[in-house]
């Protein structure tokens, strides 16, 4: 599972070195922890398209990383998302959904904390679609530097 900082879409050999080497520059986002800890539906009213599983703690952490390789891909000329990021795991997309699917996870308990992970390193990936599902292959990846907590 991968939390996305930036979705690249289509990439031509060129624009993806130029990709390889940005991303192993160190951020200057120290490590940090963050949990997972709420669920949500997007987009936020109507019918769902995507059910995740939010970050709490190192939310803010993990927003400063994500400015920080989202600048890196704006200047290398890929036209990137403006909506706010909002840090998640997506846990499962609805093909054909109704406004009414939404009371499945309206209905769902508090799930409290699910998970705490390090978070110490950031990895580009190049995604294949497939018959059987998406196919990730990492292409680069670089360490961020160790918090001093």
């Amino acid at each position: 599972m991968h939390v996305t900082l930036a979705f690249i879409g289509e990439a031509d050999e060129t624009l993806a070195a130029k990709l390889i080497v940005a991303m192993q520059r160190r951020p200057a986002q120290p490590a940090f922890d963050a949990s997972f800890d709420r669920v949500g539906l997007f987009p936020p009213h109507g019918a769902p398209r995507i059910l995740w599983l939010g970050v709490g703690e190192g939310a803010d952490a993990m927003a400063a990383l994500q400015a920080e390789i989202a600048a890196r891909v704006d200047a290398l000329g890929v036209e990137l998302e403006r909506r706010p990021f909002h840090p998640h795991l997506t846990l499962a997309r609805w093909r054909d959904a109704r406004p009414s699917d939404r009371h499945a996870v309206d209905d769902l308990p508090e799930v409290g904390l699910v998970a705490r992970v390090r978070i110490d390193h950031a990895t580009l990936y190049r995604s294949q679609t497939l018959p059987d599902g998406p196919v990730y292959t990492p292409v680069a990846r670089v360490t961020l530097a160790r918090s001093s907590a």
